[in-house]
């Protein structure tokens, strides 16, 4: 066997993975087709539950350490102001991080890849390495590599591997290879995604530092601060192609029809992207498993992408360590590929897909009205406890995972 453990995509799920399988003893290689980590910006919310693990895995106090805080959660309205606000430290007596911490994810993976670095040797990270092919002998998968290091570029190797994760991203070779469908669908308004370093809180005193704005066209959709910057989304028009979105002439029109004639320092990112919600056929067949993007892709709105992979990475490391060592069924990953495209599906795919619609309509009528629906649910506060638990996962996860220390209900008694 060249390979007990082989993850496809040095992202930050496959090396939460790489972590838990290193943490348990399990020798590990990763293999990433870019030459390093990935820098670019994705993600940058990570939920409480989410935390939690990465307490157990050893690595919260770095994210910590280097994240925001973001204990209030506002739904705007960009000519109102602020319709609803939502105080997470109200979770404090259900988890030991009642918010919302913002972070990019390129830190995330550097922090577990340092972690890797000083405490597993039994986990090996190549880069450079494009997967060109996934088949099986027998019971074990093969993976036909291609090196794409100037030294040694165009050379392929072939690795057996008692067990093949892969992690790598929406457009997966693993998954393609497999042959499996990706079902879904594609929302028909675009995106704008603007970095900016403007001292908005200094301009709008009351926002906090994740806002939503449910408004007409002209509006942004999300005012979402990271550490060193603010986020700033848009609504790109069909007439507007990609190339001209993250033009300068557009995009400084965005930033004047929100914030006027301010001093505005240039975007210092611009990104357009469509949103999604698609899960694979099967997150498992045989030795052979999905996680993350490489799984399920949803839409942005509540910032559970990210976490759900993680999920998925942390949930599977219950049971794979046995099933591999023989000490648990075979059925235990069949009941984890279950549980976790329920979770996509049903839990995460069906709160992101109420976000998209209610946030990011273009009717006045269906925008008055989640306005006047968040303003009701604000002011109850045993309907706001619930919506915070689930927009914070806590009610999804603690279905099946209780950290130490933990309440067995999220019901204040």
């Amino acid at each position: 066997m060249a390979s007990d453990f082989v993850i496809v995509g040095a992202g930050p799920v496959g090396l939460t993975a790489a972590l838990l399988l290193g943490r348990a003893g399990k020798s590990v290689l990763i293999l990433e087709r870019d030459p390093g980590l990935h820098t670019d910006w994705r993600a940058s919310t990570f939920h409480a539950p989410t935390l939690e693990m990465a307490k157990e895995m050893g690595v919260v106090d770095d994210m910590l350490e280097q994240g925001l805080v973001a204990d209030l959660y506002q739904i705007r309205d960009w000519s109102r102001g602020r319709v609803a606000e939502f105080d997470f430290s109200a979770l404090s007596d259900v988890t030991e991080f009642p918010f919302r911490l913002q972070l990019e994810q390129y830190k995330y993976s550097a922090i577990i890849y340092d972690h890797l670095k000083r405490n597993y040797p039994n986990v090996e990270i190549r880069f450079a390495q494009a997967v060109r092919k996934v088949s099986e002998t027998g019971e074990f998968p093969v993976i036909t590599v291609e090196d794409m290091r100037p030294s040694a570029y165009g050379r392929t190797d072939e690795i057996v591997c008692g067990w093949l994760l892969g992690t790598d991203g929406a457009n997966s070779i693993v998954r393609q290879e497999m042959g499996l469908g990706f079902e879904g669908l594609t929302y028909p308004t675009r995106q704008l995604l603007l970095s900016l370093d403007a001292p908005l809180k200094e301009w709008y005193p009351d926002i906090c530092w994740v806002n939503y704005i449910a408004d007409s066209d002209s509006a942004p959709g999300m005012l979402l601060k990271i550490p060193d910057l603010w986020r700033v989304s848009f609504k790109v028009p069909d007439e507007i192609s990609d190339r001209e979105a993250v033009g300068d002439a557009f995009v400084d029109a965005c930033i004047r029809s929100v914030f006027g004639d301010r001093d505005m320092p240039p975007a210092t990112e611009r990104q357009v992207f469509r949103v999604h919600q698609r899960a694979a056929d099967t997150f498992r067949r045989r030795r052979i498993l999905l996680l993350g993007d490489a799984a399920h892709i949803n839409s942005p709105h509540g910032g559970m992408g990210l976490n759900s992979g993680i999920h998925d990475a942390f949930d599977l490391m219950r049971v794979l360590p046995g099933v591999a060592d023989r000490l648990l069924p075979d059925s235990e990953l069949d009941a984890w590929a279950a549980r976790r495209r329920n979770a996509a599906v049903n839990e995460v795919q069906k709160i992101s897909h109420r976000n998209s619609v209610e946030i990011g309509s273009q009717d006045e009528a269906a925008i008055s009205r989640t306005l006047q629906r968040m303003l009701e649910l604000a002011a109850d506060p045993p309907r706001a406890r619930a919506w915070m638990l689930e927009a914070s996962m806590l009610t999804a996860v603690r279905s099946w995972y209780h950290p130490a220390g933990a309440p067995q209900s999220l019901t204040v008694e």
